[in-house]
């Protein structure tokens, strides 16, 4: 996978949070391809908790059936 592509999927991960988030291109000059996965697999792993979190607050409000 390019560099490019690998920003393009982290502002999708970004856009997921509600916001509009754009990543101006000129930092992948900074960036290696390994850096640009580290970002994505940790915003993977904190969507998945984010998850974990919300479903964790919803059982409060489960009735006994």
């Amino acid at each position: 996978m390019n560099k490019e592509a690998l920003l393009d999927e982290i502002v999708e991960l970004l856009n997921e949070y509600g916001s509009s988030t754009s990543i101006n291109p000129s930092v992948l000059q900074f960036l290696e391809e390994s850096d640009l996965l580290d970002i994505k697999k940790t915003l993977i792993e904190s969507k998945k908790h984010h998850v974990e979190e919300n479903k964790q607050w919803l059982e409060q409000f489960k009735r006994e059936g």
